[in-house]
């Protein structure tokens, strides 16, 4: 749970980092805005379900949630930022993806 925490924090710092190539547009200045509060609030949940041990149910919704975070947050990217922070970015979030799809898989999430 520790490292696919880190994992997401690692993701939280580079969508902080990534401001500096975010194509300046209304429509991106706000959906980049929106990816930092849905990934401040998935975080939240991971570490929240981190500590509920004897839920694993909650542990598996956090880990759901968080994929489709990711998985919207890499179409921002794809759409909102410039190279090379697009490609960074991306493979990050395709990184975390599947590391949490392992959690799952090692949670035995249906």
């Amino acid at each position: 749970m520790r490292s696919r925490l880190f994992s997401a924090v690692v993701v939280f710092a580079l969508v902080q980092q990534a401001s500096a190539g975010v194509i300046q547009t209304p429509q991106c200045t706000k959906d980049m805005s929106s990816v930092d509060s849905s990934f401040q609030e998935t975080l939240g949940n991971l570490q929240r379900s981190g500590r509920s041990a004897a839920v694993p149910s909650a542990r598996c919704a956090a880990y759901k949630h968080h994929i489709e975070v990711m998985k919207n947050a890499s179409a921002i990217f794809a759409r909102c930022t410039t190279e090379p922070d697009r490609t960074q970015n991306i493979s990050q979030m395709d990184g975390t993806i599947a590391d949490i799809k392992d959690a799952l898989k090692s949670e035995k999430c249906q």
